[in-house]
């Protein structure tokens, strides 16, 4: 959500959103949009079909906010090509300057 709200502030736009899982040998998160909604998602599950991810740990912490950078930039690019690298590498740098408001909203979750 906070990932989201930076890059709505950045880029401006409205965007009707919501998260979800994906369950998948071979992709570990996508943004996905019907009927004008855009579905971040993410396999939490790994091929062993254990749990992916945990939020006690700090690693697993940082690849959940790049994930997430990740598929909100294709909010402007669908393709990994040099608009979307852009839009991403200025995304993570917005966002690596909040990381402590998202570390400590992730405990607030916990």
């Amino acid at each position: 959500e906070i990932i989201l709200e930076i890059y709505t502030e950045w880029r401006g736009g409205e965007h009707a959103w919501a998260v979800g899982f994906l369950f998948s040998d071979d992709c570990e998160a996508q943004l996905k949009t019907e009927e004008n909604i855009n579905y971040i998602l993410l396999n939490p599950i790994d091929k062993e079909g254990k749990m992916r991810y945990s939020v006690n740990c700090k690693n697993d912490v940082y690849e959940l906010i790049v994930l997430a950078c990740h598929e909100v930039s294709h909010l402007s690019s669908n393709y990994h090509n040099e608009e979307y690298a852009g839009i991403f590498t200025d995304l993570m740098k917005k966002v690596l300057g909040r990381a402590k408001e998202i570390f400590q909203e992730v405990k607030g979750v916990k």
